[in-house]
């Protein structure tokens, strides 16, 4: 998603990096290995201490809600991480913050609630939230309240409760320190930020498994590549 559209409205996106109806080019795969400036930019950040993968989403994201919800991308990194950095590997999804946008805001803050209360296992889920959104938090709090399974007191608790606080926080920062211009963005080991582009399927029309195993394939390289 480009950022710079969003004001014009919900799931408005460019694909500026093909002209095909995913991010992705259909040509043969390179065997070849990851190459800095073609699979990856290489980011003025340190690098993480652990082998490590963060994915900069917004739940307002027609493509963020394909990667999570279609080729389930988060599910086949963390499948990844566990396999290949066994007790190491640490993958975090995490929404963008500009503070001059409620909706932003709001969701962020949606995302703080699941990532505190261990349960990401809703953010699947919380992708059909924009279509009930109208600048105000209350249809959150409501789904919150029912997929929590706890009443409104508790939810506006949660919602300005010091540990969202931190999280959402953590979120803003983000944003700021990557300069995120672009939904799904993904950062590997702190540094290195993947160029969808560079993905190759060996077929015309891909099956959406076969994109998400592309998308983790690739990652899984860059991870190889600069784990330290």
């Amino acid at each position: 998603m480009n950022l710079s559209l969003l004001k014009k409205g919900f799931y408005t996106a460019t694909l500026a990096l093909t002209a095909t109806t995913t991010y992705f080019a259909f040509a043969q795969a390179s065997s070849a290995n990851v190459v800095a400036g073609r699979d990856y930019t290489v980011l003025n950040q340190p690098q993480t201490p652990n082998p490590t993968v963060s994915m900069a989403m917004s739940f307002a994201c027609s493509h963020c809600a394909d990667f999570t919800r279609v080729y389930k991308v988060p599910e086949k990194i963390e499948q990844m991480l566990k396999a290949t950095y066994p007790g190491t590997g640490e993958y975090l999804e995490w929404h963008i913050v500009f503070n001059d946008i409620q909706m932003y805001r709001d969701f962020a803050r949606l995302r703080s609630v699941l990532y505190v209360t261990k349960n990401d296992k809703l953010l699947p889920a919380a992708f059909e939230l924009p279509y009930q959104y109208r600048n105000d938090p209350q249809p959150l709090k409501n789904w919150l309240a029912t997929n929590l399974n706890i009443d409104a007191d508790a939810v506006n608790k949660l919602w300005n409760s010091p540990s969202v606080n931190v999280f959402y926080n953590k979120q803003e920062e983000l944003t700021k320190q990557y300069d995120i211009r672009q939904t799904p963005t993904f950062i590997i080991n702190g540094r290195y930020e993947l160029n969808l582009a560079s993905i190759s399927i060996p077929v015309a029309n891909p099956t959406p498994d076969q994109i998400g195993d592309a998308v983790t394939a690739k990652i899984k390289e860059i991870l190889e590549a600069t784990t330290k």
